[in-house]
C-alpha cells in the first residue's frame, strides 16, 4: 500500500518535513489527494497525500515532470518536492500567492476575462511548443490516462465514451496539462494569471484537449471569449462543436469518478 487514509497522523508527517506548524487546514475539495494548507514557522506550504495507489504513481510522475518543465515556459509553476512516509510518496511546495480562477471568476469584468483567456492561451501554446519526444518521461496519451483512472473503480465503465478523444489522438499529439480547470489556474490581485499548478494529469493528446477542458469547467459567458482567444493565438478555425465533443468525454469521466468518490470518500467536497 502506497497511499494514505483518514486515519493517518498528517500533522506528525508534516512537522517532520518542515518543523513546527502554526496551523494546518485541510482543503476539502482534494479529489485525488488529501490536501493541506500549512502555516509553519518557516513559511506557508501545500502538502498533498495520495488517496490510492494509482495517484501515488501519478504524484511521482508529476514531481519528475515539474522538474523538467522548470524554466522551459514563462508561466510560473510550483516547485514541488517529493517526500516519503513508510514508502508512501507525498508532495510539498511553497504556497503561491493568488486565488483560483474558480473563486475569482464572479468578480471579473469582460476585460479581465479576455486578459486571462489570452494568458491561458499563451500557456497552452508554450506547452505545445515543447517536443514530446524530448521529455524524459514515458507520458501516456490523455485517453490512456483516463482509461487507467477509470480502473480505480470496479463499477461498469463505458469506454466508448472516450471515442471522441481517442479519434482526435490519431492525429498530431502535443503536450497537455490535461487537467486545465479553473481551480488549477491562479490569478493575482490585478487578475493576471500568476501560476498554473497541478500537472498530475500531464500527458500527450490533441491540441484541442486543454482548451476544451477549461471551457467545459467555466460559465457559458466565458466559452466564446476563451475560444476566440485560442483561435487568435493558434490561427486555426475551430468550431464549438469540436470543443463540445471533447467536453462530453470529460463530463463522462467526472460523472463516473464523482459517483466513486461519493461511495468511497464522502468527506470530499465535490464542488465545481
Amino acid at each position: 500500500m502506497k497511499f494514505f487514509t483518514t486515519s493517518d497522523d498528517f500533522k506528525s508527517i508534516i512537522e517532520r518535513e518542515i518543523g513546527k506548524t502554526n496551523s494546518i487546514n485541510q482543503i476539502s475539495t482534494g479529489w485525488t489527494n488529501f490536501v493541506f494548507e500549512v502555516n509553519g514557522e518557516s513559511g506557508e506550504y501545500i502538502f498533498r497525500f495520495p488517496r490510492n495507489d494509482f495517484f501515488s504513481s501519478v504524484l511521482e510522475k508529476e514531481v519528475a515532470f515539474s522538474k523538467y518543465i522548470k524554466g522551459k515556459i514563462k508561466t510560473p509553476t510550483s516547485d514541488i518536492r517529493l517526500g516519503t512516509d513508510n514508502g508512501r510518496p507525498f508532495t510539498c511546495h511553497s504556497k503561491i500567492k493568488g486565488r483560483s480562477l474558480t473563486s475569482a471568476y464572479p468578480t471579473l469584468n469582460v476585460d479581465d476575462k479576455k486578459k486571462i483567456a489570452d494568458q491561458v492561451s499563451d500557456f497552452i501554446y508554450e506547452l505545445q511548443q515543447i517536443p514530446i519526444e524530448n521529455i524524459p518521461l514515458n507520458l501516456p496519451t490523455t485517453s490512456k490516462f483516463l482509461a487507467d483512472l477509470s480502473h480505480v473503480d470496479d463499477a461498469y465503465y463505458d469506454f466508448s465514451k472516450h471515442d471522441n478523444l481517442v479519434n482526435r489522438e490519431h492525429g498530431r499529439l502535443v503536450l497537455n496539462h490535461a487537467d486545465l480547470n479553473p481551480g488549477n489556474i491562479l490569478v493575482d490581485e490585478n487578475n493576471n494569471v500568476c501560476a498554473i499548478i497541478d500537472f498530475a494529469f500531464v500527458s500527450k493528446s490533441s491540441e484541442l484537449n486543454d482548451v476544451s477542458r477549461l471551457i467545459g469547467r467555466l460559465p457559458e459567458d466565458f466559452h466564446e471569449i476563451m475560444l476566440n482567444s485560442y483561435i487568435n493565438k493558434f490561427h486555426k478555425n475551430i468550431s464549438m462543436d469540436e470543443i463540445n465533443s471533447l467536453i462530453s468525454v470529460w463530463n463522462y469521466v467526472e460523472e463516473h469518478y464523482i459517483n466513486y468518490m461519493r461511495e468511497n470518500q464522502p468527506e470530499i467536497d465535490i464542488g465545481r
